[in-house]
Formats: structure tokens, C-alpha cells, sequence
């Protein structure tokens, strides 16, 4: 496990953290309001990629490029999305390579673990009002 207290501008360590972990899968566990889609959006800013919340389009999409590599992010929001047809949809995206944060990932956190993937939860905590606890703990 690794914790950390950040500030919103301090979230470059983190993600430099993220991108030495096994795991490219990370569920995403906090409230409302809480840092998820801005730490999805620092992670990207690494790659001067831009992004969005997914909440209204369940999984965007972006492409990443550094020193000539070019890969993906996923981001998924599965607040309220609990059909079977959600859950395939995501199962079959975790197949691609690339990042993937999944917003809520607490809904399938079981039957991940039971799929054999490999992720790593990152627990959110708001400590003040301009920081945050970010808790890691590999799967």
C-alpha cells in the first residue's frame, strides 16, 4: 500500500507513481466531488493529452503519445451502470492495451479479481479542501 496527500497541483508524482505499477487497470474509489476525473486529467496532462468525465458517454477514449509511443487511455464512469451489457463492454475494453481508469471500479472489483485482471485500487479522500489522501493498494 502507498499513500499520499496531495494537492491538486502535487499530482504529478502520483501519476509518475501509477505509471511504475504493474497494473495499467485503476479503479477509481471516492465520493462525489472527490478527485476522480482530475486525476484521470493529470495522468493525461503527462501526455499533453486532454480530457473529459465520461459521465454522460460511459467510456471515452483518448490517444497518448511520448517519445514516439503512442497508446491509449480508457476512461470509464460506471456510476449507475450496472446492466450485464455494461460489464461485457468493459471486460472486452480491458483486453486492450493501454490505461484504463474506471470511475466507481468498486461495482466490479470482484468480478475482476475473479477474471484473473490485474489492477490497482486508488482510494480517494478529501483531507482539506484543496488536498486529497490517495491511497494505493495493488491487486
Amino acid at each position: 500500500m502507498k499513500k499520499f496527500c496531495l494537492k491538486e497541483d502535487g499530482l504529478e508524482a502520483l501519476c509518475a507513481v501509477m505509471l511504475t505499477l504493474e497494473s495499467k487497470i485503476f479503479l477509481l474509489v471516492g465520493d462525489v466531488g472527490s478527485g476522480k476525473s482530475t486525476l484521470v486529467q493529470a495522468f493525461a496532462k503527462g501526455f499533453s493529452a486532454r480530457t473529459s468525465s465520461p459521465s454522460f458517454s460511459f467510456i471515452n477514449e483518448y490517444e497518448i503519445t511520448k517519445d514516439n509511443q503512442t497508446s491509449k487511455i480508457y476512461h470509464y464512469d460506471l456510476y449507475f451502470k450496472d446492466s450485464p451489457m455494461h460489464f461485457l463492454e468493459i471486460f472486452e475494453c480491458l483486453q486492450n492495451e493501454g490505461f484504463h481508469f474506471l470511475e466507481w471500479g468498486e461495482a466490479i472489483e470482484s468480478h475482476l479479481t475473479d477474471m484473473g485482471f490485474k489492477f490497482a485500487k486508488i482510494k480517494i479522500v478529501e483531507k482539506e479542501k484543496d488536498s486529497r489522501v490517495y491511497i494505493i493498494e495493488e491487486a
